[in-house]
């Protein structure tokens, strides 16, 4: 399981750097837990099973403040 994250806030979309970090997932494998790193402005959880088959969360923001 991994977070994929951007700290872009201003490109297009499709032109912003993605980053990631790995996430620890429970022994279960029904949830998952990483430290959003400093300054992610938008980011997702995307999980891949022991068959290859992958499933990623909607993305989620974080608001700005001034």
């Amino acid at each position: 399981a991994e977070l994929i994250y951007t700290r872009d806030a201003t490109s297009p979309w499709k032109d912003r750097l993605w980053e990631s970090a790995p996430a620890n997932l429970s022994e279960d494998g029904r949830s998952a837990e990483v430290a959003l790193p400093d300054e992610a402005r938008f980011w997702y959880l995307h999980v891949t099973d022991h068959r290859g088959l992958a499933v990623s969360t909607e993305y989620a923001e974080q608001a700005v403040t001034d």
